[in-house]
């Protein structure tokens, strides 16, 4: 039960991060202090809460529910994990470059409230770059990333993709 608990209480947390990371792209208003740091946090906690941040990004259209199930069962063959990876490499989801650049700042903010734990913000941002084409800044980040945790594979994932020449699914749709 109490396993339950703290699973529970976990993704209410990251539930509640996603939902202020969605409102400030929605809204550009800024991340407060506290918003931030969960947000950072949620960054470092794995890869599915990691990964939501771009997931919400890249398909706005996602509910909260949609983050829960998520959350709750992380697995890429699952109805949920086929609609999230579609959504980012299906047709028509390019989104506006603004959207990105938005993004990306308030990364720079997630990243400054945790000094230490830099390394997943930075290789979101590289991601983000990635997916929008933005090779060279998304190599920079990648390696900023990597400069700040050499273990991060987010960042050695967009590193590879850059200097290996993978394309984004974004820039390859007709």
């Amino acid at each position: 039960m109490t396993n339950t608990n703290t699973t529970d209480s976990t993704i209410s947390g990251a539930t509640e991060a996603l939902a202020a990371w969605r409102h400030t792209l929605d809204t550009s208003e800024p991340l407060t202090d506290s918003q931030a740091l969960r947000l950072n946090q949620a960054s470092n906690a794995g890869d599915a809460q990691r990964d939501m941040i771009v997931f919400i990004t890249a398909m706005p259209s996602l509910t909260e529910q949609d983050v829960t199930v998520w959350l709750t069962n992380p697995d890429a063959t699952s109805p949920m994990g086929q609609r999230l990876l579609d959504g980012i490499s299906g047709p028509g989801r390019p989104i506006p470059s603004s959207r990105i650049d938005q993004a990306v700042s308030q990364l720079d903010r997630i990243a400054d409230a945790q000094p230490d734990q830099q390394a997943e913000p930075y290789a979101l941002q590289a991601s983000l770059y990635w997916l929008d084409g933005r090779y060279t800044a998304a190599l920079e980040r990648a390696l900023t990333a990597l400069q700040k945790d050499p273990d991060s594979r987010l960042g050695s994932l967009m590193r590879l993709c850059v200097v290996t020449g993978t394309a984004s699914p974004w820039s390859t749709q007709a």
